[in-house]
């Protein structure tokens, strides 16, 4: 099977040129280079790792700053949601019960490197504590818009209920 050497896909007999990279294929790869993924797309499978606890966000926005953070020197994170946050994401897009964050173990000094880190010069302290108090703002309205999406469901769940007990003594 031809490979492409910079991509690292496989191609199917036939094939001469990579159509992304637009080079020729090879008949091998070198053998400490399989096929698969590019080598700067980082993945729990392809680190073979395990991994390790970095840090506690207290809320869904300050989790994905992090993640976005870290995804942009391509360290893969996972998200792991305390208390049953994970089915409240799913149901009202925010979660206020907080996330562990976990990346691979071979790169959890990096990781830790990259969060102590300082803002540069450029960055001005009015902007992010502006952008400190807007993401409380944001995350605030959310924790609103989540405790009326829920008192919703318990009132229609007591009209139901209630409708049941109505019917159920007017029919039986």
């Amino acid at each position: 099977m031809p490979y492409c050497p910079k991509c690292k896909d496989e191609f199917r007999e036939g094939f001469t040129a990579c159509n992304t990279c637009e080079i020729p294929l090879v008949d091998q790869l070198p053998p400490d280079e399989p096929p698969g993924e590019p080598e700067e797309a980082r993945d729990f499978e392809m680190i073979d790792d395990v991994p390790a606890l970095l840090c506690n966000a207290s809320n869904n926005i300050e989790a994905d700053m992090i993640e976005s953070l870290l995804g942009s020197y391509n360290i893969p994170v996972m998200k792991r949601w305390r208390y049953g946050g994970d089915i409240v994401m799913l149901y009202t897009g925010t979660s206020s019960t907080g996330a562990d964050l976990y990346v691979p173990s071979k790169l959890l000094e990096d990781a830790k490197a990259l969060l102590s880190s300082k803002p540069t010069a450029e960055a001005d302290d009015e902007d992010t504590e502006s952008f400190a108090e807007y993401a409380k703002q944001q995350e605030q309205k959310k924790q609103l818009f989540a405790q009326k999406l829920l008192i919703a469901f318990i009132a229609l769940a007591l009209m139901g209920v209630l409708l049941a007990l109505v019917f159920g003594v007017f029919m039986g």
